[in-house]
C-alpha cells in the first residue's frame, strides 16, 4: 500500500511526541509544530508555511506519535491465525484503527505444513485495494518449547529442536525448514543454543520463552544471539531469592522484555518493578487472540476452545490463553499502573519493538523515517492513523462483525 512518491501532505499545529526536527524553516524537537509527509516518508519536522498546491491537514488538538508495532498477535475479531493464516489481512485491517501500523502475526505451536502455508500466505500479498496494519513477518511461538511451560500450546504440537535448524549446510533429511522473522524458543532444549546462533546468522530474531532455563543458560542464549523475552514472567521459571529462574536471568540480561499488561497476566507490583529497573527494555505486546473485539463467550486458540470472561481468555482449566486486550489498551494500562502519562510509555510499543526487529525506519518521529503515524486526542483516544503516508479511517471496531 505504498503511497505516491510525489504526493505531499503538511500536518499543521500538531503536538509532536519525541520528534527530531530538521529543515530550513526551523526545527521542533518537542512541542507543537508541523510535519511534512512526502509519499510514504517523513520529509520535514518543524515550522513550515503552507505552499500553493500543498495539501494541508489541521492537526490542532492532536498529539502525534510513531505508529504502534505489535510483535505478538494470534488473531482477533473471531479469526485465529494458526488455524486460518489467510486472516492476516482481515486482522491487519482491523488493527489499524487501534493505532497499530505494523505487526507480527503469530502462530501458536504448529506443524511444519501450517508454518509453510503461513509464509506462503504472507508472500502472496494482500488482496487488491487492501489497507491496514502491515504484517512485517511471522512470529512462530514454538514449536520448540519446554513441555513443562507450554501454557496454552498443545503438547502434541511441540517438537525437539532439529539438529540442523537454520544451519549453514542443512541436513538434507530436515527438508526445507520454514523460518519466520521472529521465533520464540526455550534455550534449555537440546540443540537450542546452536540453533539460536544459526537462526541469528540468517536474520531470524530469537525470543526466549516458554522456558525453564536457568540464568546461565539464558546468558548462553543471549551470547548466541537471542534478543528478546516472550511475555516476561508468563510460561517461564519465576523469581525466587535463592533459585533465580528464567525471569531473573532475563531481567539480568540486555534483552528486550516482552510484557503483557492486561490486568490478568502480570501483577501490578511486578510491572512497576520492571518499569523501575528496565523501562527502556520493555516491549508491550498484546498477545491478542481471536477474542479481541469479541464480547464474552467462546472462541478458539489454535483449535482449542477458549472462554472469554471478564476481559480474560481462559482454557477449560482456568489457565490464561492469550488476551482480548489491544496493544493501545496495554500501553494505557502500563501508564496507569506506573503512574506515567501515555506519552512517557509509548516507546514500549513504538521504538522498542522496532529495535527488536532491527528496523530503524519505524518507531520514530524522525526525518527519513516511514510516515507510519498515530495521533491521539486530549483523552488519549486514537484520532488519526497514517500508514506509509496515507490516512486511514478510524472507526471503533464492531464486535458483531467478527467474521468480516
Amino acid at each position: 500500500m505504498a503511497g505516491s512518491r510525489h504526493h505531499e501532505v503538511l500536518l499543521t499545529d500538531v503536538e509532536l511526541i519525541g520528534a527530531t526536527g530538521t529543515g530550513a524553516e526551523g526545527s521542533a524537537p518537542a512541542g507543537t509544530g508541523n510535519l511534512l509527509i512526502a509519499g510514504s516518508t517523513i520529509a520535514r519536522i518543524g515550522w513550515m508555511e503552507p505552499r500553493p498546491r500543498l495539501e494541508t491537514m489541521d492537526g490542532t488538538g492532536w498529539r502525534l506519535a510513531p505508529g504502534l508495532i505489535d510483535l505478538q498477535v494470534n488473531g482477533g475479531w473471531g479469526h485465529d491465525l494458526t488455524t486460518n493464516p489467510e486472516a492476516i489481512w482481515t486482522v491487519g485491517a482491523r488493527l489499524a484503527p487501534l493505532g497499530v501500523t505494523a505487526w507480527l502475526p503469530t502462530l501458536v505451536s504448529a506443524d511444519r505444513a501450517t508454518r509453510h502455508h503461513a509464509l506462503e500466505v504472507l508472500a502472496a500479498g494482500p488482496p487488491h485495494g487492501w489497507s491496514g496494519a502491515v504484517p512485517l513477518g511471522w512470529h512462530f511461538e514454538g514449536p520448540y518449547l519446554n513441555p513443562n511451560r507450554r501454557g496454552a500450546h498443545s503438547e502434541a504440537c511441540l517438537e525437539p529442536v532439529p539438529s540442523a535448524l537454520a544451519a549453514p549446510a542443512p541436513d538434507p533429511d530436515l527438508g526445507d525448514e520454514p523460518l519466520p522473522l521472529l521465533m520464540t524458543m526455550a534455550p534449555e532444549l537440546p540443540g537450542a543454543i546452536e540453533a539460536i546462533a544459526n537462526l541469528s546468522r540468517v536474520g531470524v530474531k530469537v525470543s526466549i520463552g516458554h522456558s525453564e532455563a536457568e540464568p546461565d543458560v539464558v546468558a548462553d542464549a543471549v551470547a548466541a544471539g537471542a534478543t528478546m523475552a516472550t511475555h516476561l514472567f508468563n510460561a517461564m521459571g519465576g523469581l525466587h531469592h535463592r533459585q533465580p529462574g528464567t525471569a531473573a536471568g532475563l531481567l539480568d540480561s540486555p534483552v528486550r522484555l516482552g510484557l503483557i499488561v492486561d490486568h490478568h497476566h502480570v501483577a501490578p507490583e511486578l510491572i512497576r518493578l520492571v518499569w523501575s529497573a528496565a523501562a527502556d527494555r520493555i516491549v508491550v505486546v498484546s498477545d491478542a487472540t481471536s477474542g479481541l473485539g469479541r464480547p464474552d463467550g467462546r472462541t478458539v486458540l489454535s483449535g482449542v476452545e477458549v472462554s472469554l470472561v471478564d476481559g480474560a481468555a481462559r482454557l477449560a482449566d482456568g489457565a490464561l490463553a492469550g488476551t482480548v486486550t489491544s496493544l493501545i489498551d496495554g500501553v494505557r494500562n502500563l501508564a496507569a499502573v506506573t503512574g506515567s502519562s501515555l506519552d512517557q510509555v509509548l516507546a514500549t510499543a513504538t521504538r522498542n519493538p522496532a529495535e527488536v526487529l532491527g528496523d530503524a525506519t519505524r518507531g520514530r518521529l524522525e526525518v527519513g523515517c516511514r510516515a507510519d503515524l498515530v495521533a491521539f486526542d486530549v483523552d488519549d483516544q486514537v484520532a488519526a492513523v497514517f500508514i506509509e503516508g496515507r490516512r486511514l479511517p478510524v472507526e471503533p471496531p464492531d464486535p458483531t462483525a467478527a467474521g468480516s
